[in-house]
């Protein structure tokens, strides 16, 4: 059992006592997501920084890097709203919102694949109009993602789709 909060992460056993406690520094923030298949566990922060952790023993370590949802340059990617481990542990599926003000929230058309092993971000569109709302890894092929979708508000033109009089 894993309980996250005050800037730390509990490991408990099923009567509660704590077993190992994994600190977050404040510049990593809070947990906010966790996501474990077989021996691997990714933790995203409040920061959105990933950490990917060995669980096979009964010490919990970290494996690589923490590591920030950002491309090459520095730029920030976006805030992490979910993630999904794939069925080996290498590799991890991201959706993200773009937050280009803190008070503004919007939905990225896109989801991104983190390979653990290489270190990189992969980034992949959803058809036009559509945001991945879901993602899922396939419990026996680690290759296979399912990726659902709901139709966008607004085209990239600006035009409400759910106006009938308007022709986008």
């Amino acid at each position: 059992m894993i309980q996250s909060g005050e800037g730390k992460l509990e490991i408990c056993s099923f009567a509660g006592e704590v077993k190992q406690v994994l600190p977050m520094t404040e510049q990593e923030g809070d947990v906010i997501k966790i996501d474990t298949k077989g021996k691997i566990m990714a933790v995203v922060t409040a920061k959105s920084l990933i950490k990917i952790f060995d669980i096979s023993r009964r010490t919990y370590k970290q494996l690589g890097v923490t590591r920030k949802f950002e491309i090459k340059s520095g730029e920030q990617i976006g805030e992490i709203k979910d993630i999904a481990l794939n069925q080996d542990g290498k590799k991890l599926a991201i959706l993200a919102d773009q937050c280009p003000y803190s008070s503004i929230r919007i939905p990225d058309t896109k989801f991104y694949i983190y390979d653990i092993d290489m270190d990189k971000f992969i980034e992949q569109k959803v058809n036009n109009n559509r945001i991945p709302v879901e993602i899922f890894w396939d419990l026996q092929d680690p290759r296979l993602l399912a990726v659902e979708t709901e139709y966008s508000k607004q085209s990239e033109n600006g035009t409400d789709l759910n106006d009938p009089s308007e022709t986008p």
